[in-house]
């Protein structure tokens, strides 16, 4: 997975080594080394956007739940506004 590859797809999950550059060549083959980093990146990147995720759940969940709240109040203010205009009349 290499966005300079002109087949270069970003929904891509893998490296299929499929890669194409200018000219048509293939992407010359990767050391050990060079595999081991690209795989330890990838995963990097994973666990950022995994994390990402996690992050934009949590803070809807907690938007949720203060809607949730403001909702309730807005119930229960009413609930005491009637009952004070029932003493009242």
């Amino acid at each position: 997975m290499d966005p300079s590859a002109v087949n270069y797809n970003p929904l891509a999950t893998y490296d299929d080594g499929s890669c194409v550059y200018e000219g048509g060549q293939p992407r010359p083959k990767m050391t050990e080394g060079e595999l081991r980093e690209a795989s330890a990146k990838e995963l990097e990147a994973q666990r950022a956007k995994e994390s990402e995720s996690a992050r934009a759940r949590e803070s809807e969940a907690l938007r949720a739940a203060e809607l949730a709240e403001n909702e309730r109040l807005k119930v229960e203010r009413t609930a005491v506004n009637r009952e004070e205009n029932k003493t009242r009349y």
